[in-house]
């Protein structure tokens, strides 16, 4: 048994860059990984320093920690750890209950295909299994019992566990859950899996284990990320009994092309991973892509703003940038008007282009309640009768007010709203943080040609709707997602307002069919020479 602390952090070559473990008295972590040697699974020094501190015990004979997490870049071997963990709750320290589960079923397959090979390999394993049953979700090793008088009756049981809002219900985990691609829980999962360890906290000896990678910050609070990173939170600081290990890079600038820090973070590095493929295949590529951050995150370990602490879409500093107090726009110019969820509030915001040929948002009015837009919308485009249209998304909670705004004239025509889809928002908030955060490609113009003004209070509404945004992800599209403490009326106006700038602000013959007859009749009169507007 190692002692704390344990001698592995003198032989480890590359320990992870944070390691915070509740101080143990002993540790099954040597017998552990001897054991998993003889199934043919040869542990790397710094797998055999993750698998040890998680198995401490103190003088009590209970774990240390109660929670382990470990964050290692892919493809570096973190399954490794998680299957000599497995090991050593089957068959050294007698647990009744070891549950596995992953984001998607092939990852738990995977790794059950690995642990049967294993067992199989090992007489001193595979002589203590009972029965291995292979049928689809019903994959699982069982053990016979601890003592030959237990021998029928106390089993020993490995499940793999599709990962659902009803996944684990029903079991009461006496052992271990593995909770893998971590970055992927949700609070239904969770609801359904950690109630199966509360049984047992008293006069048995659970561990919770989470492994993953840091999160897609486009990962919304329902759609998963944000528990991972209160994990995270709580282990980077030592909070309580949990174990975390973590390979990332220091906080603050970093080159990601050097490669003493691609060794740094992953500790698989020349090991199992090839530095040139890294640098010619993953590096090049998502540069070539436009896309370095996923670099940063899939193969350096770096991860996200907390959303809790807000900038999670647009990060502070580009926001900052492009916010322009004298900004001034010429028509023709775009409307859109938007509310919250709850239709406590609404905006009213105008896109257009300037004089120097960037594109000018604004905020031009912001109440409470909803129902003064319809007719704040008519005044608006009958003082700017060359807009080209007043734009709302027909689903969301705006589109109630479509009947009544329609039911207005200016200049004795019906108002025509344009009827944008859930997929047109999607484009839009596309292009608004594009058009706020892109990054130049060689040979292509900057995309960052968005300038924001307005009123102080409400820039001040849009700087809290802005901070406060995260992502609704639909299959593979996302909006800001509506249901979020801050009222969102002021950010989805002004996606709408730009993305129907940027579809009808050029009218052409070809224009869509929701752009009313009018405006297409006058489509030549918006290349005429550009006038100023007093918005």
């Amino acid at each position: 048994m190692t002692t704390w602390p344990p001698s592995a952090t003198s032989t480890c070559a590359r320990p992870p860059r944070i390691r915070n473990v509740p101080p143990f008295t002993y540790s099954a972590g040597e017998e552990a990984v001897k054991l998993a040697a003889t199934g043919g699974l040869i542990a790397d020094d710094w797998q055999e320093l993750i698998v040890n501190d998680q198995l401490g015990k103190r003088d009590d004979g209970k774990f240390a920690a109660i929670e382990c997490g470990a964050v290692v870049p892919r493809q570096n071997g973190k399954g490794g750890c998680i299957e000599i963990r497995k090991i050593a709750g089957l068959f050294l320290l007698q647990e009744r209950v070891v549950m596995y589960t992953a984001h998607e079923f092939k990852t738990a397959a995977e790794h059950f295909r690995r642990m049967k090979t294993y067992i199989k390999n090992s007489d001193e394993m595979s002589r203590q299994v009972k029965s291995i049953s292979d049928g689809h979700g019903k994959e699982g090793i069982e053990l016979y019992g601890a003592s030959k008088r237990t021998r029928l009756t106390e089993t020993r049981r490995l499940l793999y566990i599709a990962r659902s809002a009803g996944s684990g219900r029903g079991f009461t985990g006496d052992g271990c859950l593995f909770l893998d691609e971590a970055q992927f829980l949700t609070s239904a999962h969770l609801a359904a899996l950690l109630p199966t360890m509360s049984a047992v906290t008293l006069q048995g000896d659970p561990q919770l284990l989470y492994y993953g990678t840091p999160p897609d910050p486009t990962e919304t609070r329902s759609a998963g990320g944000a528990y991972w990173i209160s994990v995270r939170n709580r282990g980077v600081k030592g909070l309580g009994r949990l174990c975390w290990h973590e390979y990332s890079p220091p906080d603050g600038p970093f080159d990601r092309t050097d490669r003493g820090l691609w060794r740094a973070t992953n500790p698989a590095m020349d090991v199992r991973i090839d530095p040139e493929y890294v640098a010619t295949v993953e590096l090049e590529a998502m540069v070539e892509a436009g896309t370095p951050e996923v670099f940063d995150r899939e193969r350096l370990g770096v991860w996200p703003p907390d959303p809790r602490d807000g900038w999670a879409v647009i990060p502070e500093q580009d926001w900052r940038d492009a916010q322009d107090p004298a900004s001034t726009v010429v028509d023709p110019v775009c409307f859109a008007m938007a509310t919250n969820l709850a239709r406590t509030w609404g905006a009213i915001a105008v896109c257009g282009r300037r004089a120097d040929g960037l594109w000018h948002l604004e905020v031009v009015d912001r109440r409470p309640g909803a129902s003064w837009m319809p007719a704040r919308a008519a005044q608006l485009l009958a003082k700017w009768p060359r807009n080209v249209g007043l734009v709302v998304v027909a689903s969301g909670p705006a589109g109630a007010l479509i009947a009544d705004t329609e039911a207005r004239k200016v200049a004795e025509r019906p108002i025509e709203v344009v009827k944008a889809s859930v997929q047109d928002y999607a484009k839009a908030c596309g292009q608004l943080t594009l058009g706020v955060s892109g990054i130049a490609t060689e040979g292509e113009e900057n995309p960052r040609r968005l300038k924001f003004t307005g009123a102080p209070e409400y820039m001040r509404a849009l700087d809290d709707a802005v901070k406060g945004a995260t992502k609704h992800v639909t299959g593979d599209v996302w909006t800001f997602d509506r249901d979020v403490e801050v009222d969102t009326s002021t950010i989805e106006a002004v996606s709408m307002a730009l993305w129907g700038f940027a579809s009808f602000g050029q009218l052409a013959p070809n224009a869509p069919a929701t752009v009313s007859a009018h405006l297409r009749a006058e489509a030549g009169n918006f290349f005429r020479p550009q006038q100023r507007l007093n918005i």
